[in-house]
């Protein structure tokens, strides 16, 4: 995706989040040394965390071989834990191999811990 699509498509996840919602935001090394600021400008998302996936195998790279993912999460304001995270066992390093059946597999353990996190059943 170009960056312009990318900011829209922020920008419309932050007009429909729920206050205090989360936004689970997928980048590679490059974007997070680079830093996602303007894709963020303007809204109510907030940075409250950053989740390291660890593949377990090493991929590609133009100096280091990359062997991790990074998961940026947002928040919309107001930002608070209470009510909105129900589990708080959920490691900075996440390892978890996943299947090679797309080139972006993610790992599916962890979204789901995501999920169950932040949502509240039936709502």
């Amino acid at each position: 995706m170009d960056e312009e699509t990318i900011i829209k498509f922020i920008y419309e996840i932050n007009r429909v989040l729920k206050d205090s919602g989360h936004l689970f935001l997928w980048v590679d090394k490059f974007h997070l040394c680079e830093g996602v600021a303007k894709w963020i400008a303007n809204t109510s998302l907030n940075l409250v965390d950053l989740i390291v996936w660890d593949k377990g195998k090493i991929g590609m790279g133009y100096r280091s071989r990359r062997k991790s993912e990074y998961l940026i999460v947002f928040q919309k304001s107001p930002v608070r834990a209470k009510g909105c995270w129900t589990d708080h066992a959920i490691p900075d390093v996440w390892n978890e191999t996943t299947p090679k059946t797309h080139p972006h597999s993610k790992p599916i353990e962890l979204q789901r811990r995501l999920i169950a996190a932040t949502t509240k059943d039936g709502i």
